[in-house]
């Protein structure tokens, strides 16, 4: 196609419009670079509530998952609101923008290769015929029991179950076995749209984000990055660092398998984004996108590493328009800094307060619905954004995938240790405190529902698992011990005031226990904070001077801080201090504590 030169639009009055599809945080890059440039930037949301509707110039009401309803809309909308361009970036609607945009006559890919780039077994087909390297796959034709053993036949375990059209690592699971195949893939049909679910080989090996603008018969590499996966079964990505380690003969092997699955599915012109892997020397391809990524690397941390804006560029190629920072002689976009990503989580509950986020002195008057942005502060590590997800009252859970995190954190440096450093720094220091008593928490903990969550520390030095075998739940004691923390809480009984103490039984070498939780965490740093949280109360008494007995938690403070770490910790202190429930009451609440966890 045609591009024009970005800088002159000749006879549109006011600058252009663009639809913009989505409204959420990952969208607001775009519509900040409409107000940079001086255009018209329409959103179309089906929240109209959503948090960046306040940066758009008007609104459209619309499920933008539904491209017969905003080709609609967005057609009568033209009618009477001359429209330039359609865009979405950190969506997964490619399509409807495809169609949309073929629909009023405007810039943009066919929608068939969006289409391929939204569906993953359309995908797949089409990297088979292409002999594009990718993992191999079964698509179910039904969910039958026939159907999955067939699909287990031919690709063997293990094996990753996928929606075929969903974003986010939503619905993924890695499944070793008959029983985890069929609960896994009926988690799969609730998160896909269509209902449909894909069986796929695991890919043994590294993954990469990228990021890429196609035109002109380029395909210009404008972001590649390191992604740090953890939790399985699940897919759950705690950040991401950019510029990636890659080089050399390894950066060139990603970047060519990428730009050979982008022509394949047939992108020439718009955007594209793709999740390869680098197995046994050869690049794999996971997933290609037909759109910018979200999860904060177009619009965050590869603008603050390159000082380029890859979302505000995408828009400019929506609009017909030659992006004017990439001249002809740059086809790989290099960084100067590094910028990492780092999100925070938690185990399940409800939140009571978010502890440790930077604090509020630190930061700039840019902030929208909790999502705060520093200053710049050029040679030293900078703190780009801090996004809390999860405010008090909210439900959290133990993520599964990319949607369930409760927040995340953004630095840079033209030192990459010292970004990373930054960003694990202060993700380690944010703690969300759980409202006490909640009965999702005390499951995770103590019950069922967090069987699959790894826990947060497992004992092995033979000294402290042989304690904590033979530990009991949970004593009293008149005087507490002063290798004990305590939790002083005050209650009023009648006309007494009275002071209840929680205490815990110690371990005889928790030094020895090394190996930090998925916070970041040593056992021995997490005990340091509860002292920091908590008073030590070597006896506890009453106004009168009566001395009352005090609550010594054995296996059962150890199991909570074991599987929950620092919240599991607080959790069970906060419940015993809050209610102090009688031996019966905590027994039952702890009543799933198994006999073997701590095994010889």
């Amino acid at each position: 196609m045609s591009l024009h030169n970005s800088g002159n639009f000749g006879s549109i009055e006011n600058g252009p419009t663009i639809l913009v599809l989505g409204a959420s945080l990952m969208q607001r890059p775009a519509y900040e670079a409409a107000q940079r440039r001086g255009w018209r930037a329409v959103a179309v949301d089906r929240d109209p509530h959503s948090i960046s509707r306040a940066h758009a110039a008007d609104f459209i009401q619309a499920d933008i998952s539904n491209h017969e309803e905003v080709t609609l809309l967005a057609s009568e909308y033209a009618t009477s609101h001359p429209v330039h361009g359609v865009f979405t970036c950190g969506t997964d609607f490619s399509y409807t923008v495809a169609v949309t945009a073929a629909r009023l006559g405007l810039p943009g890919m066919p929608p068939e290769a969006a289409l391929r780039a939204s569906n993953k077994k359309l995908m797949r087909d089409c990297f088979h015929q292409a002999g594009i390297p990718s993992p191999r796959h079964h698509a179910l034709s039904d969910l039958t029991d026939e159907s999955l053993a067939a699909g287990a036949t031919e690709l063997g375990f293990p094996l990753v179950v996928k929606p075929v059209d969903n974003m986010g690592a939503r619905g993924i699971r890695l499944v070793h076995d008959k029983d985890q195949l069929e609960t896994a893939v009926r988690l799969a049909v609730e998160q896909s749209r269509t209902g449909r679910v894909i069986l796929e080989q695991l890919i043994d090996g590294l993954e990469y984000s990228i990021d890429a603008l196609v035109f002109d018969g380029r395909i210009v590499i404008v972001g590649v990055a390191d992604r740090h996966i953890f939790f399985p079964p699940y897919f759950v990505e705690m950040g991401h660092t950019i510029p990636t380690m890659l080089s050399g003969s390894k950066y060139t092997t990603l970047i060519e398998g990428f730009r050979s699955a982008v022509r394949a599915l047939g992108i020439e012109y718009g955007a594209a984004k793709g999740d390869v892997f680098l197995s046994n020397g050869e690049a794999v391809v996971g997933e290609i996108a037909a759109r910018l990524s979200g999860g904060y690397m177009s619009g965050w941390t590869f603008p603050a590493a390159a000082r380029f804006e890859p979302v505000e560029a995408a828009m400019e190629l929506a609009l017909g328009f030659h992006p004017r920072s990439l001249p002809d002689s740059i086809d790989d976009v290099q960084p100067q800094k590094t910028s990492a990503e780092r999100a925070w989580i938690s185990i399940p509950g409800t939140v009571k307060e978010v502890l440790g986020l930077p604090s509020a002195d630190t930061l700039s008057n840019r902030s929208v619905d909790g999502a705060a942005e520093l200053p710049m502060k050029d040679g030293e590590v900078e703190l780009i954004a801090c996004f809390p997800r999860a405010t008090p009252g909210d439900s959290v859970s133990f993520p599964t995938n990319n949607v369930e995190k409760c927040g995340n954190i953004i630095t840079c440096s033209p030192q990459r240790e010292k970004a990373v450093q930054q960003a694990e720094t202060i993700t380690r220091a944010i703690v969300v405190r759980l409202e006490p008593g909640n009965a999702r928490t005390f499951d995770f903990l103590f019950g069922s529902s967090g069987h699959e969550a790894p826990w947060a520390f497992w004992p092995t030095h033979r000294e402290n698992v042989d304690c904590l075998a033979d530990m009991p739940r949970f004593t009293t004691s008149a005087v507490t011990p002063s290798s004990e923390i305590t939790s002083s809480h005050t209650q009023h009984r009648g006309n007494c005031r009275t002071t209840i103490s929680v205490g815990y039984l110690p371990l005889p070498h928790p030094e020895r226990e090394t190996a930090p939780d998925y916070n970041g965490h040593t056992l021995c740093e997490v005990l340091d904070l509860l002292r920091l949280r908590y008073k030590v109360a070597p006896q506890v008494e009453l106004t009168g001077g009566q001395s009352l007995p005090g609550l010594v938690l054995g296996r059962v403070f150890w199991r909570a801080l074991l599987k929950g770490g620092l919240q599991g910790a607080l959790f069970i202190i906060d419940t015993i201090s809050r209610d102090v429930p009688s031996h019966e009451e905590l027994a039952r609440l702890t009543g799933r504590l198994w006999n073997d966890d701590f095994a010889r």
